[in-house]
């Protein structure tokens, strides 16, 4: 399967107690999720979380099969029109899950970073971006596009007939314009106000900490939940 869509997250918070941190990470996921149905027109998809205490930190993905990608792709009617789409949606669905998972620990008061990046919609992205800027020709952009198809290729020959024909009809750049964004994209930071410092507490023992793992492994199969301690 090809990851589309991947949001790393870190909330600068105490920890949280093991029974709210559990709340937290499986509401998160099941809000993600709802955000996710109503956003992404795939017939299926896998999606993961995993989220760690500490300071929180999470980490979210989507990932399809090739044929599902090409078909949602598909549904737009225009293949570099779908592309972007999809591209927009991923990213917005990111976002949901950022702002999902700051709300209960703080909101926007809460410093707090995130990176989205569009998995293999972002990469073929950039494929016609290296094509149209003529950093690459359309048979060095069709290798790297039939790697990342890797053992999925043989099944999806369709697929990569209309990559080539549309990257053989991208019209180029003209010199010195490139539009597509970097890979990853940086998210807010947001400062905790000022206040004056107390004097620290002494510090307690350390915990063990938890991670909790939550995933579908397609749209329809029960959802799974493994919670893992470590130091």
């Amino acid at each position: 399967m090809l990851n589309i869509g991947q949001t790393s997250f870190e909330i600068h918070v105490p920890s949280l107690p093991p029974e709210e941190f559990e709340f937290y990470s499986t509401n998160l996921f099941d809000v993600w999720e709802g955000g996710i149905i109503s956003v992404l027109l795939f017939d299926d998809y896998a999606i993961s979380l995993e989220v760690e205490e500490g300071s929180i930190k999470g980490k979210g993905k989507i990932a399809v099969a090739a044929s599902v990608l090409y078909f949602g792709i598909g549904n737009y009617g225009d293949f570099i029109g779908g592309l972007e789409a999809i591209y927009n949606q991923v990213t917005y669905i990111g976002e949901q899950l950022f702002q999902a998972a700051k709300s209960p620990v703080g909101g926007n008061s809460t410093r707090a970073t995130k990176r989205t990046n569009a998995g293999a919609v972002s990469s073929m992205r950039r494929l016609f971006e290296a094509v149209r800027s003529g950093s690459m020709s359309v048979d060095e952009a069709m290798y790297e596009f039939e790697k990342m198809l890797g053992d999925e290729l043989a099944e999806n020959t369709a697929f990569v007939d209309e990559m080539r024909i549309q990257l053989e009809k991208a019209p180029a750049y003209p010199e010195q314009l490139s539009l597509v964004q970097d890979d990853w994209e940086e998210g807010e930071l947001q400062e905790l106000p000022s206040t004056p410092r107390s004097p620290r507490p002494k510090p307690k023992p350390p915990r063990e900490q938890l991670r909790i793992e939550i995933w579908r492994e397609s749209k329809n199969d029960r959802k799974q939940v493994k919670f893992i301690k470590g130091k």
